[in-house]
């Protein structure tokens, strides 16, 4: 099973197309199963954004300590497109919030909220709690 990182925003968000021959992180309208994920967010517009993997889990990296994770540098990288997707739109003035779950779960209410800086995302390790929910913030 997977994780699934969704985005919400004041205004519309520039997409960014999954391609299977590079993957990487993306941002995609959401799908129609997907819809109810509304309901967690305040800001109007909403979007799933994945990873390199295709879906949230490349955005867990240093979850379990003790094991050795071959996809970190991966992992990476894609926390540092988010966090330069989010520094971008921050740049423009855009407010932002996110949610975390399992896939199937989104009409679940969130378990937890916090704040999450892009700072944090392009550290050495960093992962999303399952049904956590909040804002993103620059720095």
């Amino acid at each position: 099973m997977c994780r699934m990182l969704y985005i919400a925003s004041d205004v519309p968000l520039p997409l960014l197309p999954w391609d299977p021959g590079a993957p990487a992180f993306h941002v995609e309208e959401l799908d129609a199963a997907s819809q109810v994920v509304r309901e967690r967010f305040t800001l109007p517009s909403a979007y799933y954004a994945g990873s390199h993997e295709g879906c949230g889990c490349g955005f867990q990296l240093g979850e379990y300590p003790d094991f050795v994770d071959e996809d970190a540098p991966a992992k990476r990288e894609s926390l540092r497109q988010l966090a330069d997707y989010v520094d971008a739109q921050h740049a423009l003035g855009r407010q932002l919030q996110f949610f975390m779950c399992w896939a199937g779960d989104e009409e679940c209410p969130p378990d937890s909220r916090r704040v999450v800086t892009t700072r944090e995302l392009r550290g050495d390790s960093f992962w999303f709690l399952e049904g956590e929910a909040s804002s993103f913030a620059a720095g």
